[in-house]
């Protein structure tokens, strides 16, 4: 036999009954910056064009505490009637997550 036998395998509670499946978990979500802007209104309702819209989604993370994980989604979004701003909307949308018995080399790749 070898000595590999007796380990637990992958996600199995090891011998002395400590947890070792990767473990994730929501603790929050929340909004963390939202603007809207209207910086030519009410001159903007006068054009008959179509606006032009332009989103944009970006993510990033961050480490809060041992364990615990700040990842942000930022939305900014901006029309354009004509040469004139029409709107411009920018929300960063976060949470906190607990993350447990993941390797730090796979933290940035599960969280983003």
């Amino acid at each position: 036999m070898a000595e590999t036998d007796n380990l637990p395998e992958f996600g199995e509670p090891a011998m002395n009954g400590e947890d070792t499946a990767p473990s994730v978990g929501i603790l929050s979500q929340y909004v963390k910056d939202l603007s809207f802007e209207n910086p030519n209104a009410p001159a903007i309702y006068q054009n008959q064009v179509q606006p032009a819209i332009d989103v944009q989604f970006n993510i990033g993370s961050g480490k809060v505490a041992e364990e615990v994980y700040e990842v942000i989604l930022k939305i900014e979004v901006r029309a354009q009637a004509e040469s004139q701003t029409a709107f411009i909307v920018d929300l960063s949308y976060a949470g906190l997550f607990g993350l447990r018995n993941i390797p730090e080399d796979q933290i940035d790749p599960f969280l983003l």
